[in-house]
């Protein structure tokens, strides 16, 4: 079956009706990979006056958020796929930050996938986290962050994705705020 471009823009036309789901995911990939990259360095940096097994339970839930971050950033990727197929009326100056914002996504994605599987081959040969690992995850980490402030730029600076402000007239009253 071949789509026609009309057809392909009635597609994502009637994706915008559907609720945002991108910043629900994307919230999720931040604070667990975040949460991750802490984890990994705590660990690394712990004095040996800790119990090995605080050492090795953080380290189990270093990787466990290692890995649902890499799970909830395939939804997030997804939707915000979708997100970026249904904004229509931007301009050239907010349709280039959106593809910023993408291109850091995908990047830090890409990162956090390749230090997933290697954690996960590392994990099943019982071996230690090594110190590229370690700088390679902060790197990740790093373009995370400058990801999700793409994004915020996205939605504060910009107004992509969010709704106009009710205007005076809209209303036809006066709101004070206390």
């Amino acid at each position: 079956m071949v789509i026609t471009n009309d057809k392909k823009a009635d597609w994502f036309m009637s994706l915008s009706d559907i609720p945002d789901l991108h910043p629900i995911f994307v919230h999720f990939v931040v604070g667990l990979l975040t949460l991750s990259v802490i984890l990994q360095l705590l660990v690394r940096i712990m004095p040996r006056i800790f119990q090995i097994k605080v050492k090795e339970e953080l380290a189990i839930m270093a990787k466990w958020c290692l890995w649902i971050g890499i799970g909830f950033a395939v939804l997030a990727i997804i939707t915000g796929f979708l997100a970026y197929y249904t904004v229509f009326s931007h301009d050239a100056l907010s349709h280039h930050a959106m593809n910023w914002h993408r291109n850091w996504a995908l990047f830090s994605f890409g990162l956090f996938l390749v230090l997933g599987i290697w954690s996960y081959l590392n994990d099943r040969k019982f071996r230690k986290v090594s110190c590229f690992f370690l700088v390679v995850l902060f790197l990740a980490g790093i373009a995370l962050t400058e990801a999700a402030r793409r994004g915020g730029e996205l939605v504060y600076e910009y107004g992509i994705g969010v709704e106009a402000v009710p205007t005076e007239d809209d209303h036809q009253q006066n709101h004070e705020h206390h």
